[in-house]
């Protein structure tokens, strides 16, 4: 955890600390929201920034200090057996997103060693590295009542009782999108899956003298007819020879040039 003990040149009376993750964030206003079982299921999906003081081996999208775009989601639910379903739903999420992204992967539930801290259990996705080491690229926690009890989150059922609530935990970070390049990358450089790129195909037009607008006419042709079908294309009609053209787009991970 960073913690903040100075601001400028002054000594803060409290120190402060930088979320590495926002269950302390979320759950008391969890703890306002929440009164009725008519409140329930809630359900908060945020994409914000953490801090982690990952002291080795941090790399760039892999492991990293401060996580840019932290996708997660937290839920609270009135019965056991509603936060057990939506756990299956994340993972049922997950699997369309990296089925979606081409990535490989596996589900495990993880050992009690390396379980989320404060979690009934922890499932994760993990792919395969290119030097054979396993890369975690999601997470799904069952947090039963465990943190319901710290934040003294309650709701009353119909019959005027008042119970703790049932919560679920899950995210995602940018780590997915370092997933996406080892999964499809090559020696020379990015290959995107044609779902996910920006450009599908690029033309590249090879221009003879004198017979310039006939060659650029066709390019634009096979553009306008790919276009109509739903691919994403791009005429590369730039002064340079073909073969620059050629690596240009083969490093952006084009799939079709």
């Amino acid at each position: 955890v960073y913690w903040v003990t100075h601001g400028g040149r002054d000594k803060l009376d409290v120190k402060l600390a930088l979320r590495p993750t926002s269950e302390t964030s979320i759950y008391p206003m969890f703890a306002l929201w929440i009164r009725s079982h008519a409140d329930l299921p809630i359900k908060i999906y945020q994409i914000v920034n953490i801090f982690r003081y990952e002291t080795k081996m941090t790399k760039p999208m892999i492991r990293l200090r401060e996580v840019t775009t932290f996708k997660e989601a937290h839920t609270a639910h009135a019965k056991t057996e509603e936060a057990e379903a939506q756990v299956q739903e994340a993972v049922q999420i997950y699997k369309r997103f990296f089925d979606e992204l081409g990535v490989p992967y596996v589900v495990t539930k993880r050992p009690p060693w390396d379980t989320f801290a404060g979690a009934e259990y922890s499932l994760a996705f993990d792919t395969l590295a290119p030097d054979g080491r396993t890369l975690q690229v999601g997470t799904v926690h069952n947090l039963g009542q465990n943190f319901a009890k710290v934040y003294d989150l309650k709701y009353e059922a119909p019959s005027g009782k008042h119970h703790h609530v049932y919560q679920t935990c899950y995210g995602i970070s940018e780590r997915v999108i370092a997933a996406v390049v080892m999964a499809h990358g090559d020696d020379i450089g990015l290959c995107l899956p044609p779902h996910i790129a920006p450009i599908q195909v690029a033309i590249v037009p090879i221009l003879y003298k004198a017979k310039e607008a006939p060659i650029e006419q066709i390019a634009t042709e096979i553009k306008n007819e790919l276009s109509v079908a739903g691919v994403r294309v791009h005429i590369d009609a730039r002064d340079l020879r073909p073969g620059n053209k050629f690596y240009y787009w083969e490093r952006r991970g084009v799939p079709l040039r």
